[in-house]
């Protein structure tokens, strides 16, 4: 896997008005692309969801890219169980602004698809396949997200972990 070698910052990207209809609802997102055997996706911004324990995608995608799912889980999505198929593919986040795919942080990690899937997210990158690979950093004051070295949080934080946790 390539690490970022200093900050990747990414701002929020607007989606939508809010109910207030006085600001845009913004949030956390890259421009990912998933690959398999047949070859990739196209770079689409993917939801960086803290709140989401998978990375997740739509059902297109699994013979867009040449995978067959392996195994199977029920989770909870919305309030409802709902069955996710799991493969093992190779995860692309490009540089903000990058236009090379020789800008790009690769690694690999199962991603679950659904059978059904609502827009407007391809995908959503979560705590297993995204956040397991990286430091990272929210700021909605700033409305940007980092992604360092997954090492960068025990060098930042080590003094500060207490024994036994």
């Amino acid at each position: 896997m390539a690490e970022p070698t200093s900050p990747w910052l990414f701002p929020y990207i607007g989606v939508e008005e809010s109910p207030d209809q006085f600001s845009e609802v913004r949030r956390p997102s890259v421009r990912t692309s998933l690959a398999g055997p047949a070859g990739s996706t196209p770079y689409v911004y993917a939801l960086v969801d803290s709140g989401s324990e998978h990375t997740l995608a739509g059902p297109w995608v699994p013979q867009t890219i040449g995978v067959e799912p392996t195994y199977e889980l029920q989770i909870g999505i919305g309030g409802k169980p709902r069955l996710v198929r799991f493969a093992d593919v190779t995860l692309r986040v490009i540089r903000h602004g990058g236009q090379d795919p020789a800008e790009s942080i690769v690694w690999d990690a199962p991603v679950g698809f659904f059978d059904q899937w609502e827009p407007p997210w391809a995908i959503v990158l979560g705590q297993r396949g995204f956040f397991d690979q990286f430091t990272v950093t929210m700021n909605r004051a700033a409305m940007t997200l980092a992604i360092e070295d997954k090492e960068i949080f025990d060098q930042r934080y080590e003094p500060f972990i207490l024994p036994g946790e």
